[in-house]
């Protein structure tokens, strides 16, 4: 394999520069020996054989200005609106992304340069970008808003063409002047701020959802009960759930016991007197009254000493 000298790489490098300046992409595109790779390695890196050859890099683009930018963004549109894509597509310069962080978001960029933002919606339905900010705040609770929260109101646009179209859900809450929702929130569910409930109300909700249901509330229960504060407003007000049932003189009981539900009662006439009782299946068909005389009427010894 050969083996190349100091002087011979510089060579080559020179041999390759143009105006005293040398990039790396320009040099490896040459497919000149010595490689590029073994330059650096004999050098400790690219600009120190720069340096030892008394050439430089090639120099930065100059940094595009404000009003740069917005002229490029005019030039590539062709009906007075311009979005991300087509911006793109173009093969204009700066970036996209640059575009946007200069001017904090694209709508803001297209708005400088006098444009029009494209209704988003490609199929049979379009929205202006006021409209999906006027979307997500019709169904926002006190200024509080979540994706999924969002997206189960079944409203339109959708929450991933308005999160596509500003860039990120974050942002679009953003620009719909919008604070984010707590997780767990579900429409139709009470939705308030932590701690604006009374203690007492809260406490009193959660004694007649535990009469609703006959057994200690669960999580699930409290987030599918209809009029009832979610878990949150429990855990600011008390610091967790088993706090807010102790208040409530509920006793919290184990995990089994707050997961299995009282068996369903309903009333049937007793087969033997048809007097109504309290029946707890469909096998049970004899008041307690009948089948304790039925009991005291069979004589266990006729049965081997087993009581049926």
């Amino acid at each position: 394999m050969a083996r190349y000298s100091n002087q011979e790489m510089i060579e080559a490098m020179r041999a390759e520069a143009e105006g005293g300046a040398l990039s790396s992409y320009r040099y490896v595109q040459s497919d000149r020996r010595p490689g590029m790779q073994a330059i650096q390695k004999r050098f400790g890196s690219w600009p120190a054989a720069l340096a030892a050859a008394g050439l430089k890099g090639p120099p930065r683009p100059a940094r595009a200005t404000d009003e740069e930018i917005l002229e490029s963004l005019r030039s590539a549109s062709t009906d007075g609106r311009l979005s991300i894509a087509e911006y793109t597509a173009s093969g204009r310069r700066p970036s996209a992304n640059s575009v946007i962080k200069r001017f904090g978001t694209w709508s803001a960029a297209v708005k400088a340069a006098g444009l029009e933002s494209p209704p988003m919606g490609r199929r049979r339905h379009s929205y202006s970008t006021e409209e999906a900010l006027d979307a997500m705040r019709s169904v926002a609770v006190n200024g509080r808003l979540s994706r999924p929260f969002y997206d189960s109101s079944g409203c339109k646009p959708t929450g991933r063409t308005i999160a596509d179209w500003f860039g990120s859900w974050s942002e679009a809450m953003k620009q719909a002047g919008l604070e984010s929702l707590p997780a767990g929130r579900r429409p139709g569910a009470i939705s308030r701020p932590p701690n604006a409930y009374r203690r007492a109300d809260l406490i009193e909700a959660l004694r007649r959802l535990a009469g609703d249901l006959g057994h200690v509330p669960t999580y699930q229960d409290m987030e599918l009960a209809d009029g009832v504060p979610d878990k949150h407003n429990y855990i600011a007000a008390f610091g967790s759930v088993r706090q807010a049932l102790i208040a409530a003189g509920i006793e919290p009981g184990t995990t089994r016991d707050r997961l299995r539900a009282r068996p369903k009662t309903t009333t049937r006439e007793c087969l033997k007197c048809d007097d109504e009782f309290p029946s707890c299946g469909a096998n049970n068909r004899l008041c307690e009254r009948c089948r304790d005389a039925n009991t005291r009427e069979i004589d266990p010894a006729a049965y081997g000493g087993v009581i049926i």
